[in-house]
């Protein structure tokens, strides 16, 4: 029972379409039969009434009139009697005529004086060829009953009649209004097919479609045959290409990069999956000292029943190739995006470039087969979509491979950064190293006399001392916040009081300092403890530091405060979320032409390669590595702001509850890896 109840939910549409024709038609064919050929049979027979029912009218008028006017009685049932008897002779006889009855008029009613029917007439007379669809037709003929002497009406004489047999004229009739019904009924038939198959159809196959793409991916209508449909498969293949770019973005997106070689791997179940080709490859082309191209990988996600079709492709690639003298971007269009006829395995296959080298002794192909064992040629739209896929994974390919040079970049110009700060730091140490040194020579070389005539060059010798042990301290400082760096590959989560681990960045910070600007702590007392990556959120600090210090530095305002750089902790215990603010009284975050950037522009300072100096000598690693560390690394937010009173601040959130779960899955990471 339930079965069918699901059978008849999901083709309900179907069931109320043919419900509605069927109702449709037969009310149009039964609107014919009443109004038009029934009042045409029925004109007919009143126009030929004395020719089809040849009736004694003047005795039915004088025997009924005498039962009218009777005096007694006696009489009238004697008249009554006589008027039956001719009655009955009538209705036992050939005409059509099955009832006849004489009605009195009082006052404005009638009342029946004489009736004699003969039901029967009814199914005899009415018949397939003088009926249409209704056997049942009816007509009356009325007779005025007027007394003696003609000055009033005494009453009628009802002849109520039916379809006369074996009339050649109605049978004509007949025959022609069932001609009219057909024609009507393949119109109609005609009408409702059209909204069957353009319309309902296409929209039962759509709201279909609809329904399974809420827990799949959209399906594409094979051999769409609407509008309707054909609209809805171009949405569908719009949202299936944008998962594909969603996938290539996401792969973009990893880090590390993978190569090219990954990505093709991955790319065959992707398609597959979405489109339902039966094949579908990534073929990797190389020039080589003895062939033109070689292929050097393929990647495919088919059965193995396949393999003589792959192998039969890649030879016809091969000779392909070698042949079209793949050498420029138009030698590789007219290459590429193309359906070629596999003969002995009867079957189109479709190949596009994807990737190639600048001087193309690289190339990287897609072959997607759309069906296997099928001579059919695809239709236009197939192959715009074959051409669309390649397309969209071209340009995603691409992007990964801007990416991975925008990376390279990146890392190259961090780099020298990297050792321009450093070695700005390693200056300003072995400048003072140096000067605390000849103080410690001079001491050393002078005779014990001179050292006791003047106590003040002991004084100083300590002070030289105490200088080089700091350098000492603030070196390894300095070293181990540039090793950060090699810690992004393998970071180490543990608990830490974050206002102790500021204290140390600010005391290192404070060493760098080539001039006295003043760090204002604002701590929580009671903050709570924190899992954090220590190295490389004190890299993140420090570099927040370095940007105050330089904004606070190059400040040309009359400011106060401009020589301070503010330092806030908290914890918002509603979200167990931990903020860190570094605010500096500079000129605020502007763009490299100086203008002040808005709210909407402000976030643009933390992608990659953004800079907002005016030439190339800026320090420091870049607030994008900021970003990285604390979006990736610790699952947290940066926000930056210019403060309505001058300057900039930047606020680092880590949410403890987040941070926390990050440290118990490297415990319990480590116990599996300890135990295997």
């Amino acid at each position: 029972m339930k079965g069918v109840l699901i059978k008849l939910r999901r083709n309900h549409l179907l069931i109320l379409f043919t419900l509605g024709f069927f109702i449709t038609l037969g009310a149009l064919l039964l609107e014919i039969d009443r109004q038009y050929f029934q009042t045409k049979k029925r004109l007919y027979i009143n126009e030929n009434w004395n020719t089809i029912f040849p009736l004694d009218k003047e005795k039915l008028t004088l025997k009924s009139r005498q039962i009218l006017e009777a005096s007694t009685p006696a009489q009238r049932e004697q008249f009554k009697s006589e008027l039956t008897k001719d009655i009955t002779e009538i209705l036992e006889g050939p005409l059509s005529i099955y009832s006849i009855k004489l009605v009195k008029q009082v006052d404005e009613h009638y009342v029946e004086v004489v009736s004699k029917t003969a039901p029967q007439k009814l199914k005899k007379c009415n018949t397939f060829k003088n009926c249409l669809f209704v056997r049942k037709f009816r007509g009356t003929a009325d007779l005025m009953i007027s007394s003696s002497t003609g000055k009033e009406t005494l009453g009628r004489l009802l002849v109520l009649y039916t379809t006369p047999p074996d009339d050649k004229y109605i049978e004509q009739l007949t025959a022609t209004y069932r001609y009219y019904s057909l024609i009507i009924f393949v119109v109609v038939g005609l009408i409702y097919f059209y909204i069957l198959r353009f319309l309902l159809l296409p929209v039962k196959r759509v709201i279909g479609c609809l329904d399974k793409a809420k827990s799949q991916a959209p399906e594409i209508i094979a051999s769409p045959g609407s509008y309707l449909e054909r609209v809805y498969n171009n949405l569908s293949r719009d949202a299936l290409l944008s998962r594909i770019n969603h996938k290539l973005n996401a792969i973009a997106s990893t880090t590390p990069l993978p190569e090219l070689t990954k990505v093709y791997q991955q790319l065959p179940d992707v398609i597959i999956q979405l489109f339902n080709y039966p094949v579908v490859m990534f073929l990797e082309l190389k020039k080589t000292n003895e062939e033109p191209y070689t292929i050097v990988t393929c990647f495919s996600n088919t059965d193995q029943k396949n393999d003589d079709l792959i192998n039969a492709i890649k030879s016809q690639l091969i000779a392909m190739v070698q042949t079209s003298d793949i050498g420029s971007p138009e030698r590789s269009l007219a290459f590429g995006s193309k359906l070629h006829y596999l003969n002995q395995q009867k079957c189109w296959w479709f190949v596009d470039i994807i990737h190639h080298t600048p001087e193309y002794d690289a190339i990287d192909c897609m072959v997607i087969v759309p069906a296997i064992q099928s001579e059919k040629e695809l239709s236009e739209w197939d192959v715009e979509t074959l051409r669309l896929i390649a397309r969209q994974l071209r340009d995603g390919i691409n992007a990964i491979e801007l990416r991975r040079q925008s990376i390279f970049k990146e890392k190259s110009e961090t780099n020298i950064n990297l050792a321009r700060r450093l070695g700005h730091d390693l200056t300003n140490i072995i400048a003072t190293s140096k000067l605390d040194l000849l103080s410690i020579k001079n001491y050393l070389e002078a005779d014990d006399q001179d050292t006791i005539r003047h106590p003040q060059k002991k004084e100083l010798f300590r002070q030289a001392l105490n200088g080089l042990l700091n350098n000492t301290r603030f070196l390894q400082e300095i070293v181990d916040i540039y090793n950060s760096f090699s810690f992004v590959k393998h970071p180490v989560y543990k608990k830490v009081n974050i206002n102790q681990l500021l204290d140390e960045i600010v005391d290192v910070f404070q060493m760098a300092m080539s001039r006295n600007v003043n760090v204002s702590k604002n701590y929580q007392s009671d903050l709570p403890e924190c899992v954090v990556e220590e190295r490389l959120l004190k890299l993140a600090l420090f570099n927040l530091l370095s940007n105050a210090l330089e904004a606070v530095s190059s400040h040309q305002g009359s400011l106060a405060q401009k020589n301070t750089i503010d330092i806030t902790t908290r914890h918002n215990p509603d979200n167990d979320e931990i903020y860190i603010s570094v605010r500096d009284y500079g000129s605020g975050i502007r763009s490299p032409d100086g203008r002040l950037l808005r709210d909407s522009e402000i976030n643009k300072i933390f992608l990659p390669g953004y800079t907002t100096k005016r030439d190339d000598g800026g320090e420091g690693l870049g607030l994008n590595w900021v970003w990285i560390i604390i979006s990736e690394f610790h699952n947290g937010r940066i926000t930056a702001e210019n403060c309505p009173d001058g300057g900039a601040q930047f606020t680092l959130c880590l949410n403890r509850s987040v941070l926390a779960e990050k440290l118990s899955r490297q415990q319990n990471a480590m116990k599996i890896s300890h135990s295997s």
